[in-house]
């Protein structure tokens, strides 16, 4: 089975979550606390997702192997 890490959307994700750590620190103070941490906070939510779907579906092939 192939790993979630070796999967374009999660690379991109990881990416996008990696810029936006490095970004979102030189917001205005307006910004980054509230668009700052909904944006940090979607990117870790999007790689969450795509772990628990790899995890689903590998539970799932496994499961039919088994049987």
């Amino acid at each position: 089975m192939a790993q979630y890490s070796h999967l374009p959307i999660y690379n991109t994700a990881f990416v996008l979550l990696r810029e936006n750590y490095q970004r979102v620190p030189k917001f205005g103070k307006q910004y980054k606390y509230m668009l700052g941490e909904k944006m940090l906070g979607c990117c870790v939510n999007i790689l969450v997702l795509i772990t628990k779907n790899c995890w689903k579906i590998f539970n799932k092939s496994l499961s039919k192997k088994l049987n």
